[in-house]
């Protein structure tokens, strides 16, 4: 995710947004991002119920909700072209289209679809040919 997300995101840390959470102790957070909607995370220190009754146990953690970043980032992509390579293709070739820049999705059965796997193009006679 972070080699996808780069610079193009920035981060903001609330600590002192501490809803939702009464059993937090102390310090509480969540991180918001810039131009996606909620927060992309949450945490903080607790005190959570002991192994004995009456106990409390002191503990950190938090938790990361990236669906909304990714979903954001999805969406800023261009997209790209996909060759669709039938079974039975070259994979000697197949390799030497990667090298060249496409993007290959190779089939596992006979049933499979090129659209519906969403590649714009398909494998035939070893060229690219359209969808």
């Amino acid at each position: 995710i972070a080699a996808r997300v780069g610079g193009k995101a920035r981060l903001t840390l609330d600590p002192s947004e501490r809803h939702g959470f009464e059993y937090q102790s102390w310090f509480g957070f969540m991180i918001y991002a810039e131009g996606v909607s909620g927060s992309l995370g949450r945490g903080g220190s607790y005190a959570i119920l002991g192994p004995r009754a009456g106990t409390e146990e002191p503990a950190i953690g938090f938790s990361l909700y990236p669906d909304a970043l990714i979903d954001q980032l999805a969406a800023a992509e261009q997209p790209r072209d996909a060759l669709f390579l039938p079974l039975g293709h070259d994979p000697a070739h197949a390799e030497r289209l990667r090298a060249i820049g496409w993007r290959t999705v190779a089939a596992l059965s006979e049933g499979d679809d090129a659209r519906k796997l969403g590649c714009s193009h398909v494998l035939q006679d070893d060229e690219a040919v359209g969808l």
